[in-house]
């Protein structure tokens, strides 16, 4: 999928309970958290026993009221934008 990775040689390895935060790219985020990404499900299946909290950056121009979304999405908590701050509600 050429998505950039780390050098194995210069990386470390850090597990998911280790860290309380997460920054997931995006293109199209709702005001849910739910996003669409870049087409590889790589990040909904790291977040599925993720803990910590999940946080976006957007522009305005990437916040739509709804999106399709799918049974395996994990939404993120908080979105920032260039207008504020979205506290994302999952329900």
């Amino acid at each position: 999928m050429k998505i950039k990775e780390p050098l194995a040689n210069c990386a470390k390895l850090v597990k998911k309970n280790e860290h309380d935060l997460i920054i997931i790219p995006g293109i199209v985020f709702d005001t849910k958290g739910y996003r669409i990404g870049y087409g590889g499900g790589f990040y909904d299946r790291y977040l599925r026993e993720y803990q910590g909290q999940k946080l976006s950056l957007a522009a305005s121009f990437q916040i739509k009221s709804t999106i399709s979304k799918e049974k395996y999405d994990i939404p993120v908590d908080i979105i920032v934008t260039d207008f504020g701050t979205i506290y994302c509600s999952h329900t």
